[in-house]
């Protein structure tokens, strides 16, 4: 399933895509996870600015002067890739989810100087260390710590000069973007046992310290002990250097005796096409993991393969490759969803896709409630695959102004019906007309031959209908032959019903 990148999904948010693409958008979203957590994001960062906005004790100019620095929307058509889309929506969503939490301090952040006062003396109860080191202090709140899953929450206490700067970037550059300078130096990290031997880990999570607030997660990757220790060194808050070090013990003792690791050996799919294999369950009190391996039957590979003959090189000079991906759900036996901070991915020979997914009980950034513990049985939900793969067909074209039917342009599987070329400032707008041939087909990958230009993504709808548009020079003789690659197809393949597998 190939993500959009979050210009794209917040200008469908906010209304001002074009409906082919909102379209596909929509389709989209309907099984991707992921996308939906940032439209869920940019629905609480709405709410947050709507509400910031109209707090009494804002500036009596904060409106004006947030409207008057806004820069128009741009409705950007660049597509990247997916790595690079699905650690953006990550980061953006960690971002908006603490954007949310920062409005407590908006008081602080615009001059209001009774509210540091009261955060400090009661970061100074609870927090579990602090250092200060310029008149800026980090005060470690709490760790939530298990064999799979460590976080560490953090408060910070700035001084009055980093709170004019960070109110400067809000109104500068927008209340969910306060940007870092290029040369930002991220925090040091290093989870260790008692003896001081190194135990690796994957830092997947950490939230910038300029909303004042957040948390560090490491996935240890290894064995690990009864008792760690995690050294943290900031080096650097807005801009402000410093040298702010936590040398932090860890005690897993009692939530290893919490932990459950349940080896899987279930099989479920759709016969003959994809399947799917459930492999690990892991229930500890912070954390929730569920390893899965995903694959395309014999029979269905071979059939891919066959279609390629002679194209493979071209194919993936062009960045096409095959993806097979789940759609899933977690679920507690009452019914309701866990949300999943994200995936990680590896393939073997572009068959066999290895997942780790994590579900989480609280928002991200957020420390656990009095009964996160609690323990519920989780059931497995498969509804269906979402799938990618490449596509053989090439279709040749004069194009001229005006309207026409297309006789015999089609190949076993597509179909052109059609083509309209307008003349616009001496240019040619032409939209192509088709239909697909791959059932269940939902978006179609395509470019002209010899264009430099990135793959372009169309829309496919209900009935199997298609456009194509692009623009040319217009020719001297009236007539131009342009050649279309189709490149890959994502569909969407639904089973009857559900198939559910118990995880406890």
């Amino acid at each position: 399933m190939k993500c959009f990148d979050f210009d794209t999904l917040a200008a469908y948010f906010d209304g001002v895509l074009e409906d082919a693409e909102s379209k596909m958008v929509e389709k989209h979203l309907e099984f991707c996870p992921m996308c939906r957590e940032v439209m869920e994001a940019l629905k609480k960062e709405e709410a947050f600015l709507e509400e910031a906005v109209q707090a009494p004790k804002l500036p009596h100019d904060f409106d004006q002067h947030v409207l008057k620095d806004l820069s128009p929307y741009e409705n950007k058509k660049k597509k990247q890739s997916w790595k690079y889309q699905f650690l953006t929506a990550c980061s953006i969503v960690l971002a908006f989810g603490l954007g949310a939490s920062m409005y407590p301090q908006l008081n602080t952040l615009f001059g209001e100087d009774t509210t540091v006062s009261n955060l400090g003396q009661q970061n100074e109860e609870k927090a579990l260390y602090s250092v200060e080191d310029n008149g800026v202090k980090v005060n470690i709140t709490e760790v939530s710590s298990s064999p799979v899953k460590i976080e560490i929450f953090y408060e910070i206490e700035p001084t009055d000069e980093m709170r004019e700067r960070f109110r400067g970037n809000l109104l500068d550059n927008g209340v969910n973007n306060v940007l870092m300078s290029k040369d930002y130096e991220f925090p040091s990290i290093l989870l260790k046992t008692e003896n001081g031997d190194e135990v690796p880990f994957e830092n997947l999570d950490f939230t910038s310290p300029e909303s004042w607030n957040g948390s560090i997660i490491m996935y240890p990757q290894a064995q690990t002990p009864d008792y760690l220790a995690v050294d943290i060194a900031i080096n650097e808050i807005l801009d402000e250097k410093g040298d702010w070090s936590f040398s932090i013990p860890i005690d897993l003792t009692e939530s290893k005796k919490e932990t459950t690791m349940l080896k899987l050996d279930d099989t479920l799919g759709i016969e003959g096409l994809y399947q799917l294999q459930l492999l690990e369950w892991i229930d500890a009190p912070n954390a929730k993991m569920l390893k899965f391996e995903s694959t395309f039957s014999d029979a269905e590979l071979s059939r891919i393969q066959n279609s390629m003959k002679d194209r493979d090189e071209f194919l993936t000079s062009s960045g096409v490759h095959l993806w097979l991906e789940p759609i899933y759900s977690v679920k507690t036996e009452a019914g309701k969803k866990l949300p999943y901070s994200g995936a990680s991915v590896s393939s073997t020979n572009g068959n066999h896709y290895l997942m780790e997914t994590e579900f989480r009980l609280t928002e991200r950034g957020e420390r656990p409630s009095e009964n996160y513990k609690e323990r519920e049985k989780h059931i497995f939900e498969l509804s269906g695959f979402s799938v990618k793969e490449p596509v053989n067909a090439q279709f040749t074209l004069d194009i001229q102004q005006g309207t026409y039917i297309l006789d015999d342009k089609s190949t076993d599987e597509w179909i052109l019906t059609g083509y309209t070329a307008k003349l616009v400032d001496g240019n040619l707008k032409v939209k192509v007309t088709g239909k697909r041939g791959i059932e269940q087909a939902t978006t179609l990958g395509w470019k002209r031959t010899g264009q430099d230009a990135e793959t372009i993504y169309a829309p496919i709808n209900d009935e199997g209908g298609f456009e194509l548009e692009f623009e040319m020079p217009s020719a001297e003789d009236g007539v131009q032959t342009v050649t279309i690659d189709f490149l890959s197809t994502d569909k969407t393949v639904l089973l009857p019903e559900p198939i559910k597998v118990p995880l406890d």
